[in-house]
């Protein structure tokens, strides 16, 4: 019996050690299962950051997940990691931040910042909980768990069949933190506002409870003093969305914690110095960004997934912007803050926004519709089913 479970136990290890789901022991893993790892994550992005050998790093939510290519040129010659992490807030991000500045020596930091991380109400999840992120976890307890567990056996026997299936990863995470979505995706309005009708409408954790809580910038703050300390280049972003994503907050009474937002960053960045830290606002109800939405059957998006994640064509156009120093584009409405310009920035956006939903009332008035039957529903106990955290 001994010598049974002694063999159970080594064959148990070798699977683990072999498939490894969560990349926690990259130096053994077989490579080629890399793309269909359990790379999204926070379990595999840290033990993927621990592992070293990363220069510049993009943080922030699913919207940099999505959107934020590690692999542009506009990175230059930097070995980049997308850190974005799906359902996040900003204790998150910035854990993540000093977790790849121990073991890192970067050069680049992107960080993006959504709304909803600045509210009170989300808190750290059980997988960020049960990651390397945490600095009080035991790493022979982590490894050892990794090593012998009956969980990581069910993910690597799923790794592996997925592997021999003989398809794509498909929209998979890849091991630099991306995940790459190939060619447009059919949407209809109601699949396209989906994120909000069954997430931001009624989850307490984005936007149904949501409590505008300024000591998340503090996080902020210690990313850039830790750039600065550094001395990495590090660029602030708040990322883009459709427009009837701004209408939502707009619905949700959140406009101003949305300009609040922005103008606590600006304040976080003219910290640093006479010359600042670079703050750019991708968001707007201009160009590409009002990518039109069909009220009616189906349409292909050429820049969006959905009302919430733009995708990695328009967000290539976005890192042109920033980090590329391309022109202006009216296209690509990203602009630059600063505490001079950011009243103007205000009233050209509230004037644009004026000015989107009269020439689009009808999407207005059904993005309403939604927005009161999921009220309704959560009044009258409904489930408040979410879109997976996003």
């Amino acid at each position: 019996m001994a010598g049974g479970l002694a063999l159970a136990g080594l064959s148990l290890s070798a699977v683990n050690l072999t498939v490894d789901p969560y990349a926690v022991f990259p130096s053994i893993h077989r490579k080629d299962l890399d793309p269909f790892r359990r790379n999204e994550s926070r379990t595999a992005k840290a033990s993927r950051l621990a592992a070293g050998g990363w220069d510049g790093l993009i943080l922030g939510s699913s919207r940099a997940v999505v959107a934020f290519d590690p692999g542009s040129p506009h990175w230059g010659e930097r070995v980049v990691f997308n850190g974005g992490l799906k359902g996040t807030n900003l204790f998150e991000v910035r854990r993540v931040y000093d977790h790849a500045r121990r073991h890192n020596r970067l050069r680049r930091v992107l960080l993006t910042v959504d709304l909803h991380a600045m509210g009170a109400e989300r808190g750290t999840s059980a997988d960020f909980d049960d990651s390397l992120f945490r600095t009080d976890l035991d790493p022979v307890d982590y490894r050892l768990r990794h090593l012998l567990g009956w969980s990581p056996t069910k993910e690597a026997r799923d790794v592996w069949r997925e592997s021999r299936a003989g398809g794509e990863p498909g929209s998979r995470v890849e091991i630099d933190g991306f995940r790459r979505f190939a060619g447009g995706i059919p949407r209809t309005f109601d699949r396209f506002v989906r994120v909000l009708r069954r997430d931001f409408f009624v989850n307490p954790e984005t936007f149904r409870d949501f409590t505008y809580d300024p000591t998340r910038l503090d996080e902020v703050r210690a990313v850039l003093r830790g750039c600065r300390e550094d001395g990495t280049a590090v660029t602030v972003l708040v990322p883009p969305v459709h427009p009837l994503m701004l209408e939502g907050i707009r619905l949700m009474g959140l406009e101003g914690a949305f300009e609040r937002m922005k103008r606590d960053l600006v304040a976080a960045a003219a910290e640093d110095g006479p010359e600042g830290t670079e703050v750019f606002d991708a968001t707007g109800y201009g160009g590409d960004l009002a990518e039109p939405v069909p009220l009616e059957g189906e349409a292909e998006f050429r820049w969006f997934l959905d009302a919430s994640h733009a995708n990695a064509a328009f967000g290539e156009r976005v890192l042109a912007r920033v980090l590329g120093k391309a022109a202006a584009d009216p296209a690509v409405p990203v602009a630059r803050l600063d505490a001079g310009n950011l009243e103007a920035h205000f009233a050209a956006f509230r004037e644009e926004g004026a000015a989107w939903r009269a020439a689009h009332f009808d999407l207005v008035a059904r993005l309403e519709a939604v927005h009161r039957e999921a009220v309704a529903g959560r009044a009258s106990g409904g489930t408040g089913e979410t879109d997976e955290g996003e």
